[in-house]
Formats: structure tokens, sequence, C-alpha cells
């Protein structure tokens, strides 16, 4: 358990470092602007400690690097390297996104956030194609979107998908009622709200980022109207979709529970 006095002191410091008032300090982290970064920051944090508590230490390093990237660079939210060989992965820690939890005729579906944070500009696009080995033109109408090069897995948590936007802008946990049944068949009946926020918080998945690519191969389609190979364009949608049957299995998507993550990694070494 965390220290309550040294998180004091440590916010204590935090807030007079960068001159925020503490008093307000709990509007500041609600404001529906602020929100959402925090919230995908925290994530990465809780991804690193998950991945630290399913590994073996003394076969893999998991790591939550503190990066500054150049502009139009890739930063790494997790690293995760193979101790006897070197061999290093990179995670990018998406949030399913907000309220896209759909009911299928015969499952769920939900989708990943998986998109850049910042577009890229004419010149970042000029300088980064031939980097990329794609054409300028591609990259200007995929200029918001990731490359399987820019990292090896993405993890995602299946929570985000049942918050919504409440009247005055303040993201909620808010499942709907097929969202409910979902969650009770998942999870089990009569648990609380607070129990399923926190199961679907916990529950983890993982997508090879090659897997989850536009290519004939993914049958994956983009729909971007100025893609001249929609098909095979190569890029990550900006939502992948993870697709559940009525027995609660992934049968679409190409996504592993987080528990499966070792597999993983070790078809990745070879």
């Amino acid at each position: 358990m965390p220290n309550n006095n040294v998180i004091n002191d440590e916010l204590i410091e935090f807030c007079h470092l960068y001159n925020l008032p503490i008093q307000h300090l709990g509007k500041i982290l609600r404001d529906p602007k602020v929100i959402p970064m925090i919230r995908g920051k925290a994530f990465e944090f809780s991804v690193c400690d998950r991945l630290e508590n399913l590994l073996d230490n003394e076969t893999w390093e998991v790591q939550k690097p503190f990066i500054n990237p150049q502009l139009g660079s890739h930063d790494e939210d997790v690293s995760i390297t193979h101790r006897n060989t070197g061999k290093k992965f990179t995670i990018e820690c998406k949030l399913s996104a907000k309220g896209e939890f759909k009911k299928l005729a015969n499952g769920y579906s939900i989708k990943v956030k998986c998109m850049r944070s910042r577009t890229l500009g004419t010149t970042q696009v000029e300088r980064l194609a031939p980097v990329l080995g794609v054409t300028p033109q591609s990259l200007s109408v995929h200029n918001d979107q990731y490359r399987p090069q820019d990292f090896n897995f993405v993890i995602t948590s299946l929570a985000n998908a049942f918050y919504e936007t409440d009247e005055n802008g303040i993201f909620v946990w808010q499942p709907n009622e097929q969202g409910q049944i979902f969650l009770a068949k998942k999870y089990g009946e009569n648990l609380s709200n607070e129990e399923y926020q926190d199961r679907a918080f916990a529950d983890m998945y993982i997508a090879r980022s090659q897997d989850i690519a536009i290519t004939t191969e993914n049958n994956i389609q983009c729909t971007r109207r100025q893609c001249t190979t929609p098909t095979n364009c190569g890029f990550i949608p900006n939502y992948p979709q993870i697709i559940f049957d009525e027995d609660m299995s992934v049968i679409q998507g190409n996504w592993f529970h987080i528990s499966e993550i070792e597999q993983l990694l070790e078809l990745g070494e070879n």
C-alpha cells in the first residue's frame, strides 16, 4: 500500500512547483478538457503495473519510459525487453473509445480509440513519408493514423466504452441496457456499479500492431475516402474493433486477453 504521507507531500510539492491552487485541484482534474489526457496517461501506468505482475521478472524487464519525443516521432508508452536476448517490444496503451459499445446481431462490439493525438503537418509528412516507406500523398490522407512499425502491441481495457458525457460535460460511468447485460454476462450478476467498473478497467486486451493494420490478410477496410488502396493501405484504423460472441469469447479483431501476453511475446521472439 502507498504511504499516504508521502503521496500528500509529493502532491503539495507538485502543486507548489507548477503554481497549482491545491484547494481547486479536484475541479481542475475533473475539467472535461483535462480528464481525457489524465486518464490516458494513467492507463499507461496501469498497464505497466499489470505487466510487471504478469511477466516473470527474471525473463522480462518492463519499463515506463520518460521520453520527450522529437516532433513527429513516436514515443513509447511502455516497453518490454527480453533479458537474455535484448529483444525489445513497444506497447501502445489506448483506452476503449468512449460510448463505443454496441450490441450486434450475434454478439457485442467494443471499439478502441487508436490514433495520434496530433495530426502530421505538411512538413512532417514530407520528412516522414520516405522513412515510413509510403508516399507523401498516402501519409497526408492518413495523417492521424499509426503504422504497424510505430509499436509492436496495443493494449486496451473495456471500461471506457461504457462511459458517456453528462449534461455538464463530465465523463460518467453509464452503461446502457445492453451494456448492463454484457457486464452481467461477463463478470457475474448482481454486482454494484463500482464493481462492474473496476472489473471492466482491469479487463485488458492486447493485439499485435501488424494484426490490426488495414491489409488484405486482416480483412480490414479503410474508411478514408481519399485512400487509393482501401483494402491494403497498411495503416491502423482509428477505431479497431474487439468483437465478442454471446459467450464472451473474442471472435474477431485479432485481440487476446492480457493474460496471454507471454505467448505473443514468445511468438515475436521467433
